[in-house]
């Protein structure tokens, strides 16, 4: 039997109904190569002449079934000759007769990436080059495939029995509980529920909980996608007898974040789709007490300059401390008695600081010490000064070592006693079983755009690729991709794991990956170390990177 082709045609028309940024690749990635000649695992070719039409085998379309299109590749020669239409202009057209012939492009709404390719210098050469489309295709990697995927490595769900007529309150561990009011839920068909279901809880706190989740951390404000650094995501699910359950009253949750941490806001994810929906800002605290307003003071004195940032609350101030600012605090802080007093905890990962002052206070506490030190040194001889350095060194390692015993209890009785900690959220209202975030907002600094190839440490290609997550330990995320396109950032600290069909695992540290020479290569070779013998849960990725 000949086989079946569809046509597709890439006939210019002269007079087109859609300008080039409302075409289906708004913004697509650009990138040059001499030729394409690249060979990767799932994909499609869909081939075309120079400036002749495509054609397409219906029997390579058969592949697309049951999958996802997650990337397309436009390819097409620098070299035009006599041509004078923008390449632009072909491409808004090539990519609408694409549509037409594969609707499930509109529908899978992949990404685009444009690659010119610079080599040929003739038209006979151009002739030689290939030229069309290259689908990348896979699993739909959506939060609902990829939560089932990773089942396997993640940690256990917290269960508990739950008279559906009283509800109660639930302590789920790390400072969280969680109150359901009663007579609240139902079933889908909004049924109420009778007798005891079971409540589930999962929270997500770190880079490795968030990539064996298979939650997506992406979020749309309307102009752009941006990433989630989150301070902390949680799961809630209600069941009875294997039937899922429903809410017809807010779930309250007393949500213990991983840090307080400023522009975090609340958000809501569709299970389906997997979008956010941002709910509100965060306030912490645990005390209930409302911000009153903002301040910024600086400092600048014998050559020291101080900016702080704080947060004014009724009785105490958050204190963000630039770098240098926290170097002189943070080295003080045990030396001089009038400084610790008043201070109520401080972070040394993030320099920041909860004070009972306001922070002009705090600036002239600082201001008299380092009229005090000044004094000191300019009567102190050097002999003298180099015996009370180290004797104040010591001294000061010891008191050092004794405020941190002091905040460790702190933090102690909060986990014992449930008593208000900064980091603690109160009242999430949660509408809907489902999943909640806690998050900060950031793009990418000096993204990159890559099509790796994947070996192991025998330098032998890693087939039947299923899912990428790339991890940024700048930030606290996981964000899965194709295997064949990836993004990240330039200047990240980027851990890649790559994950098989049969869940084998592979890893390439941020050592690796900062030895690669991505400045002029966005196709570099991942030389990966298998990790699936180390790496059976969450725990275990945790404790190989340290986190």
């Amino acid at each position: 039997m000949k086989p079946l082709y569809l046509f597709i045609s890439l006939i210019l028309i002269t007079h087109l109904n859609h300008s080039f940024s409302n075409s289906p690749a708004d913004n697509p990635i650009r990138e040059k190569v001499l030729k394409y000649d690249f060979q990767l695992e799932q994909t499609i070719q869909l081939k075309a002449k120079l400036g002749q039409s495509v054609f397409v085998n219906a029997a390579d379309l058969e592949k697309l079934k049951g999958v996802k299109i997650h990337h397309i590749d436009l390819v097409y020669s620098a070299y035009t000759g006599s041509n004078t239409v923008s390449q632009d202009q072909l491409h808004v057209q090539r990519i609408q007769n694409l549509k037409m012939a594969l609707p499930q492009v509109e529908k899978d709404k992949p990404t685009w990436k444009f690659i010119e390719q610079t080599g040929a210098k003739s038209l006979k050469e151009a002739k030689t080059y290939f030229h069309g489309f290259v689908v990348h295709y896979g699993p739909d990697l959506s939060y609902q495939h990829l939560k089932e995927f990773f089942k396997p490595f993640q940690t256990a769900t917290k269960t508990f029995t739950v008279s559906a007529k009283e509800g109660g309150v639930f302590d789920c561990g790390g400072g969280t509980t969680v109150n359901i009011a009663g007579n609240s839920v139902t079933y889908l068909d909004g049924t109420p529920v009778n007798g005891d279901f079971t409540f589930a809880y999962n929270e997500f706190k770190d880079p490795t909980d968030f990539a064996f989740s298979g939650i997506p951390m992406t979020y749309n404000d309307g102009r752009e996608d941006l990433n989630f650094s989150s301070v902390g995501m949680y799961n809630l699910r209600g069941e009875q007898n294997g039937k899922e359950l429903d809410l017809k009253a807010p779930v309250k949750v007393d949500f213990n974040c991983t840090k307080p941490a400023p522009g975090v806001a609340f958000y809501q994810m569709d299970d389906v789709t997997g979008e956010w929906t941002k709910k509100k800002e965060v306030n912490y605290g645990g005390s209930k007490e409302t911000l009153k307003y903002t301040r910024k003071s600086e400092l600048e004195f014998d050559g020291h300059y101080f900016e702080l940032n704080s947060k004014i609350y009724e009785n105490y101030a958050d204190i963000q401390f630039d770098e240098a600012s926290w170097d002189w605090f943070f080295k003080h802080l045990a030396s001089y008695p009038k400084l610790n007093a008043l201070v109520k905890q401080f972070d040394e990962s993030e320099k920041t600081a909860q004070t009972t002052v306001e922070p002009k206070e705090l600036m002239d506490v600082v201001t008299a010490i380092m009229i005090e030190e000044k004094k000191t040194e300019m009567k102190l001889e050097r002999a003298e000064r180099a015996a009370q350095e180290a004797q104040r060194q010591k001294a000061e390692a010891e008191k050092m070592a004794k405020l941190r015993a002091e905040n460790q209890k702190y933090l102690d009785a909060v986990a014992a006693n449930g008593i208000s900690s900064p980091s603690l959220v109160n009242g999430l209202n949660s509408p809907d079983f489902g999943v909640y975030n806690c998050d900060q907002l950031y793009k990418l600094e000096e993204p990159l755009a890559l099509s790796p190839t994947y070996v192991d440490e025998n330098g032998v290609e890693i087939t039947s690729k299923h899912v990428v997550c790339v991890m940024d330990l700048n930030f606290n995320g996981s964000f899965s991709f194709h295997p064949n396109n990836i993004k990240c950032s330039g200047v990240g600290k980027n851990v890649i794991l790559l994950f098989t069909d049969d869940k084998s695992v592979f890893m390439l540290s941020e050592q690796q990956f900062n030895r690669l020479d991505l400045k002029e290569n966005l196709r570099p070779v991942f030389a990966m170390k298998n990790m699936t013998s180390i790496i059976k849960k969450s725990d275990d990725l945790k404790s190989y990177l340290n986190i």
